[in-house]
């Protein structure tokens, strides 16, 4: 969900492919867009001009990503481009470009304004099952990652860090500058242990030795702390029949550019 600057209320509707806008916050006064097929809209992002992009990340691969405008009080698709795979968090650079999140072919695509032409799709930097992407204030590109949805050893959560469109000297756009395993918090040691004292997986259970989860949101505030959600807790084979809830919220202090204003 974001808000525009007329306070427009945009809602990514997964469940029915659709978008949907709260005019002037207004939910009595709702207007929306079906997809009608291999939708699945899962986060937007407001730019500068007051379109909304979407990236939609249901079905079979290619996902989409498609952009949209309020006209008269109705909604108009721009375009809709097909690439990717399992599209997750999408936002906007000071430029107006999109970088978006896909995690099942493990890359983060750029595409420019105004017509959504890709720029490039991008790894590396311990990128692994993107999932959230946000950009600092310097262009730079911070991913979230969530890690393989299949069976395997307890995913170790990172984040990772690509050169956006203002790369440092010896980058490209695109280029990883985070290392190979992303950021990441090593254990000191000791178990992972719940706000309660117990094991991460409950009294009696193997302990859990991997603080940093598979991450979804990520943020940035306006002191350039990283802000990364723990969603899902490290083992696949176990939370996937039972509570998978992660625990906590990793802060990385300090490690970003202080986003600006025009950043989304």
């Amino acid at each position: 969900m974001a808000s525009d600057a007329k306070a427009n209320i945009w809602i990514s509707s997964f469940g029915n492919n659709s978008v949907y806008v709260f005019k002037h916050g207004n939910p009595h006064q709702s207007v929306g867009f079906d997809q009608q097929f291999g939708g699945g809209p899962f986060d937007i992002a407001i730019a500068a001009d007051g379109s909304a992009w979407v990236s939609n990340g249901l079905g079979l691969p290619p996902a989409s990503v498609a952009k949209y405008v309020l006209v008269n009080g109705a909604l108009q698709q721009q375009f809709r481009h097909f690439f990717g795979d399992q599209l997750r968090g999408i936002s906007l650079d000071s430029h107006g470009n999109a970088w978006v999140a896909s995690q099942g072919d493990n890359f983060v695509y750029a595409l420019q304004p105004p017509d959504g032409t890709e720029i490039g799709h991008f790894s590396g930097g311990g990128i692994d099952g993107p999932w959230g992407v946000t950009v600092d204030g310097e262009d730079n590109v911070w991913v979230a990652n969530f890690g393989p949805l299949e069976s395997g050893p307890p995913f170790t959560g990172r984040l990772s860090k690509l050169a956006g469109v203002n790369p440092p000297p010896g980058k490209n756009i695109g280029d990883p500058i985070s290392p190979p395993t992303g950021y990441t918090v090593p254990t000191a040691g000791s178990q992972v242990l719940l706000h309660n004292g117990d094991p991460l997986y409950g009294p009696g259970e193997p302990p859990s030795f991997i603080p940093m989860m598979r991450q979804t949101s990520v943020v940035i505030d306006q002191a350039g702390n990283i802000w990364s959600l723990n969603n899902w807790k490290p083992d696949f084979d176990i939370d996937v029949s039972s509570n998978p809830g992660g625990d906590g919220i990793i802060i990385f202090v300090g490690l970003a550019a202080p986003p600006t204003s025009q950043v989304h």
